[in-house]
């Protein structure tokens, strides 16, 4: 959290003084929008070394239930998306502690699959998301924007393991 004081005090100092526009937007949309992020990756990557996870569902289930009375209205899971509050990162945290404690087999290949692929996942889903914001029907948009998400990540790792292959053959100089 002093990283993600830090960076917003940046971001605020360059706008008071008439920095240049670049590099507030830098400071403001890439350092402190990511800052929060850092430390969920970086709390998963202990998670999975970590004997006291049941001790840190807990810790995330106190700091999330401390958040959530303080915010004062009801569960918006996506409030403080960007950049990420406590609330938010608590509420992920708390989500993929329960997650990791929950899912037995880890070795599941849908499981590595998707977790390997998160990063298409979640960058495919947004045209998705957008073009299905008329529906009023949050489950069938749900099941629209994940399996259309799924499936084009799919596709487009298909389509990059054919365009490298391609790539090594041309390169092979081969006849």
């Amino acid at each position: 959290m002093l990283l993600q004081q830090l960076l917003c005090w940046g971001a605020s100092f360059v706008q008071q003084y008439n920095c240049s526009y670049c590099l507030s937007v830098i400071l403001e949309d890439y350092l402190v929008g990511c800052s929060g992020y850092i430390i969920v990756s970086a709390v998963g990557i202990r998670l999975t070394t970590s004997p006291k996870t049941k001790w840190l569902l807990l810790l995330f289930l106190l700091l999330f239930l401390i958040c959530q009375i303080s915010q004062g209205s009801a569960f918006a899971p996506n409030a403080g998306k960007y950049p990420p509050t406590l609330y938010y990162i608590s509420y992920g945290l708390l989500v993929s502690c329960a997650l990791w404690l929950i899912i037995p087999n880890k070795s599941n290949k849908f499981i590595v699959w998707v977790s390997k692929n998160s990063w298409n996942i979640y960058l495919f889903h947004i045209p998705f998301y957008t073009m299905t914001f008329f529906m009023r029907n949050w489950r069938i948009r749900f099941l629209i924007v994940v399996s259309s998400a799924l499936i084009t990540t799919l596709l487009w790792n298909k389509f990059l393991g054919k365009f490298n292959e391609f790539i090594k053959h041309k390169n092979c100089h081969c006849p």
